[in-house]
């Protein structure tokens, strides 16, 4: 039992108390585009995640232009593999809608549930920074997306360093001081907006009475570039740069949850089943078991 235990540490199937639930994708970081099952499946570059249903996941897949779904039991299958260039967010909406930021083309698409096929929903595809109607609008490399509560659409537009609005037809930024890098995006269920900034290394909130503001001002991470909400009140944050996942809790205190054989993790996303990694640089996606505070 202990050679077997101290094997799984060492594989970074076991650590701090949690475990490996599920890994897809090459076990040795092949990077291909291939649906199947577990270590038979292949992605190259998962970049986002949302939740589709109860027991699947969006996979935004970068290198392969397409949208992935995984379920629980490891099936990976491919939704969407033709009409992307760079797909670099993706978001399920309550109602179903779901939305595809496209970094490439510098458009943002919706996606038919049903049919899978894809249309447009904002950016004339030049890249700027034009608030508008939504076909007359412009974005520069659009990258995370996510729903807000009231059926809006926000958006981290790395290029512009700003979080645009996709509402009833129109764009316009929301907010555009104080940002470099704009990586990931995440409503709470009071409607506060949490940001994940690269650039300043930071954590940002936002909301429609305080505007801008830094939750844990003393705090510097490596490289944020996922960042989801814990049932617990915490966040928790894909360091990129130093290759693990950390917690910060709602008093500010940062804790590393997870730094065994990941590569460049790239986002995150808590269910009730465990936390959810897009490995980027290993080309797979792992479901965690995360212990408690």
């Amino acid at each position: 039992m202990r050679i077997w235990l101290v094997w799984l540490v060492l594989s970074g199937l076991v650590w701090a108390g949690g475990r490996v639930l599920l890994q897809v994708g090459s076990p040795t970081g092949e990077a291909g585009l291939v649906d199947g099952v577990g270590d038979q499946a292949r992605l190259a570059k998962p970049i986002r995640l949302s939740a589709l249903n109860a027991h699947s996941v969006l996979v935004a897949d970068i290198n392969n232009h397409a949208l992935r779904q995984v379920d629980e039991d490891g099936r990976v299958s491919t939704l969407v593999g033709e009409g992307l260039k760079a797909p670099h967010g993706v978001a399920v909406a309550a109602d179903g809608r779901i939305a595809v930021a496209d970094a490439e083309s510098n458009q943002v698409f919706l996606l038919d549930a049903q049919s899978h096929r894809l249309s447009l929903f904002a950016g004339e595809g030049t890249p700027g920074s034009n608030d508008g109607p939504n076909a007359e609008a412009r974005f520069s490399a659009p990258h995370s997306i996510c729903w807000g509560p009231g059926g809006e659409l926000f958006v981290a537009d790395i290029g512009n360093g700003s979080v645009r609005v996709i509402d009833q037809g129109r764009t316009r930024t929301l907010v555009h001081q104080g940002l470099k890098w704009p990586m990931d995006l995440a409503v709470d269920a009071e409607g506060q907006l949490w940001i994940a900034d690269a650039g300043s290394q930071t954590i940002f909130k936002w909301t429609h009475q305080s505007g801008l503001s830094k939750p844990f001002p003393d705090l510097l991470l490596q490289m944020p570039h996922g960042l989801c909400l814990g049932p617990d009140g915490s966040v928790y944050v894909a360091e990129m740069r130093a290759n693990r996942i950390s917690r910060i809790d709602p008093d500010g205190q940062l804790s590393t949850v997870w730094d065994q054989g990941l590569l460049k993790p790239a986002a995150l996303l808590w269910d009730s089943g465990g936390l959810w990694v897009a490995d980027l640089g290993h080309h797979r996606v792992l479901r965690l078991s995360i212990p408690s505070r």
